[in-house]
Parts: structure tokens; C-alpha cells; sequence
């Protein structure tokens, strides 16, 4: 007697924005993948464009994990390639190790096809990237303001994504995306210290922005990941982009976090 095939809807992948969070995105992949959950369509926002294409050229979640756990050198180089023009740091340095970590590949080379989101800073909008370099859309769209100079590309003045789209669902269904899946890094959190510095004021003041931005997101997506690292926020900024210990944490929270919904996901996966 022949096996009755399973048909399956295609599965889109949204990887939001969220700095030091990024990791537990690498959760969520390893969950899905070892759970046999296809991902189809990928769409990525700042660090999340930086794991989505990592992860759509490579397929690797080992190469993918030592990218946040290694490469500590070329980290620091980031740190010095000061410009203070436009920003505190030109992005050279960053872009020439995307090239190099990308494979100088374009979208059309990516296994998984792929959009990520940036920020078109003089028109106001939302850029979609879905052509051309990699390694320049990923910089535009991590390039956090103030931080990093923004990127001339596409005809464009490219800034952060996570400004106009940290959660960019809506790439995955022109995709054509049947079933999609989002991460959202930002978390509500009671911050018990009422004594901020200025630094920190805006720090939390932007955390606050983007975790009510990326309740607003539209459409919403059939399932929505929370990964809660919000137990980090009292660690230096350095130390959760460098330690490695905070770095496997954070993967395992988004592990642990797309396993809750593993078995509704499934449900709703089959036509």
C-alpha cells in the first residue's frame, strides 16, 4: 500500500532587530531544523539580517554559532574603525569581514531566498533589500544610528531597520510564506533602578520604543517567538557581545522559548 505524502504549507522565518539579543535567534533555527520544520523564506532586521543571511548562504548552525563565539579579534577591530562623521564608527572594518563571512555573495546565491529591512534616512521609509551584495545590505541594516555611519547603496542614504520594520513579517508573505514564524527580541521588562545615567536613559528610553514597535507589527504572524534574555539587561553592553557564556544562554533561551511552540507550530504547518 503506497504512503499517503504530507503536504506541508511554506514556512517564512522573520528574524527581528535586538543588538546583544541576536544569539537567541540561533536557537530558534536549531530548535526548528531539529524539530523538521522547513524554513522556506527568510527575512532578517538588523542583527536578525545578519543571522538570516549568515544562515541563507551557509546552512551551518555550527559556523553560525562560532561567528558570535569566536571571531573576538575581528570584534574588537570593529570598536576602532572611528570616523565620527555621520557616526561614531565608519562600518568599513564590519563590512570587509561581511564580505569575507558572506562569501561575497549575493541574494541570488543564498540557498534560502531572502529580504532583509533597512532604513531609507531621507525619505523616512522602510527599505527593503532583496538584490545585489550581502554584505552591504547587512551593513546597511545594522547600522545602528549614531553608532554607524550610514551606507550609500542602492541609490540610497541606508540606516537601521529596526527604525521603520524590527520585525519585518510582512517580506515573508510576498515571499509567498503560507505559515510564518517571528522572533521578536524585545522584551517588557520593570527596570529597578531609577537612578539612570544620561547614557542609559536614552538606552531605555529606545528599548521602550522598540518593544511597543514590535507588538505593532503588521501582519501579525500565525506564531510569534518571544525569547526572554531580559535578565542580561544589568550586564555591560561589552561583556553580553564578548562572553561567551551569555552568548550560549541566549541561544539556548530561544531554543527552549520556539520548543514551547514546537507542537502548535507543527499543527499548523499541514495543508
Amino acid at each position: 500500500m503506497e504512503t499517503q505524502k504530507t503536504n506541508t504549507k511554506k514556512v517564512g522565518l522573520a528574524l527581528g532587530s535586538g543588538g546583544f539579543r541576536g544569539p537567541a535567534h540561533i536557537g530558534v533555527l536549531k530548535a526548528l531544523i531539529d524539530n523538521n520544520i522547513p524554513i522556506n523564506y527568510l527575512s532578517g532586521c538588523s542583527i536578525g539580517a545578519w543571522i538570516a543571511a549568515h544562515y541563507a548562504v551557509h546552512t551551518d548552525l555550527d559556523a553560525l554559532a562560532n561567528l558570535f563565539l569566536e571571531n573576538q579579534k575581528a570584534k574588537l577591530s570593529f570598536l576602532f574603525d572611528i570616523t565620527l562623521k555621520k557616526g561614531i564608527l565608519s562600518g568599513d572594518s564590519i563590512e570587509k569581514f561581511l564580505t569575507k563571512n558572506l562569501k561575497n555573495a549575493d541574494f541570488s546565491e543564498t540557498t534560502i531566498p531572502l529580504k532583509l529591512v533597512t532604513t531609507d534616512i531621507v525619505e523616512g521609509k522602510k527599505f527593503v533589500l532583496s538584490e545585489g551584495s550581502l554584505a552591504k545590505a547587512v551593513r546597511a541594516s545594522i547600522s545602528i544610528p549614531g553608532a554607524f555611519k550610514p551606507i550609500n547603496f542602492k541609490g540610497k542614504i541606508l540606516t537601521d531597520g529596526a527604525i521603520t520594520s524590527p520585525l519585518p513579517v510582512a517580506e515573508l508573505k510576498e515571499m509567498g510564506a503560507e505559515l510564518t514564524i517571528a522572533c521578536n527580541l524585545y522584551n517588557h521588562y520593570v527596570r529597578n533602578n531609577s537612578q539612570l545615567k544620561t547614557g542609559n536613559v536614552i538606552l531605555r528610553n529606545t528599548e521602550i520604543l522598540l518593544y511597543n514597535f514590535s507588538l505593532a507589527t503588521e501582519p501579525k504572524p500565525d506564531i510569534m517567538l518571544n525569547p526572554d534574555t531580559s535578565r542580561f539587561y544589568r550586564i555591560s553592553m561589552l561583556k553580553k557581545f564578548w562572553d561567551k557564556n551569555i552568548i550560549k544562554e541566549m541561544i539556548k533561551i530561544g531554543e527552549e522559548e520556539t520548543l514551547s511552540q514546537i507542537k502548535k507550530i507543527k499543527q499548523l504547518l499541514i495543508v
